[in-house]
């Protein structure tokens, strides 16, 4: 018998298999991010929709043009959201001065539109229409909590994502600013880094196990940001 598993074993070592499995990352072990983890096609999840809301109202704004006003509010409205709190500690002295600026909503984006339509009959009833769906409800959509970072600071939150499970992390800021987002397991290691510039933001990966992160965001502006922040 042991002369058979012997030679089993040197089979399996001449085909590349290992005789005994490679033990399973624990709580403690590592980064907690699995780097062989599949991820979900980009652009599937609502926040992601809402993101490109974000574009088209501030591309809309930039170029007076109502209809893409419009066709933000109409992906808010269809998309929905609710609000969410968190928890948060900050870097910036006592005293910072927070920004007078908002992240736009369904309730800016309408209010714009209709401004920007300037009597036409035809897009005032488009955003008429808008306007009624957002009083008639909706299921709540994903979870956004509001929060600001001084210039040149950071505010931190503290968040449990289910080990296996991907987890994301969307940000968006009030279309002037210049954010960056990142992410840090429990032992400090460093995860995820949102690579695009300004102010809309996403961070995935896959936890190995169970654990808390501290999703960062870093204002490298010269401005105080407002910011809208959601997780899967």
């Amino acid at each position: 018998m042991k002369v058979l598993q012997n030679i089993l074993a040197a089979g399996l070592v001449a085909a590349g298999i290992s005789a005994t499995p490679a033990p399973a990352q624990t709580a403690g072990q590592g980064p907690n991010s699995s780097p062989t983890a599949e991820r979900p096609q980009a652009g599937q999840q609502p926040q992601d929709q809402l993101l490109v809301a974000q574009e088209l109202y501030q591309l809309g704004v930039a170029e007076r043009d109502p209809l893409l006003v419009i066709a933000a509010a109409r992906i808010m409205a269809r998309v929905g959201s609710s609000e969410v709190t968190r928890e948060s500690t900050t870097n910036a002295p006592a005293g910072a001065i927070a920004p007078t600026t908002r992240v736009p909503d369904l309730a800016v984006a309408i209010d714009t539109a209709r401004q920007l339509a300037q009597g036409n009959s035809q897009l005032l009833a488009m955003v008429d229409g808008l306007g009624a769906q957002a009083q008639r409800g909706r299921v709540a959509g994903p979870g956004w909590l509001d929060n600001w970072v001084a210039p040149g600071f950071q505010r931190d939150f503290t968040i449990s994502f289910q080990g296996r499970e991907y987890a994301q992390v969307w940000l968006a800021g009030d279309g002037g600013s210049l954010l960056n987002l990142q992410v840090f397991d429990e032992n400090g290691n460093h995860l995820c880094t949102a690579r695009r510039a300004g102010d809309r933001q996403s961070c995935g990966w896959t936890p190995v196990w169970t654990g808390t992160f501290r999703v960062r965001v870093v204002n490298v502006g010269a401005n105080p940001a407002n910011f809208r922040m959601s997780t899967n």
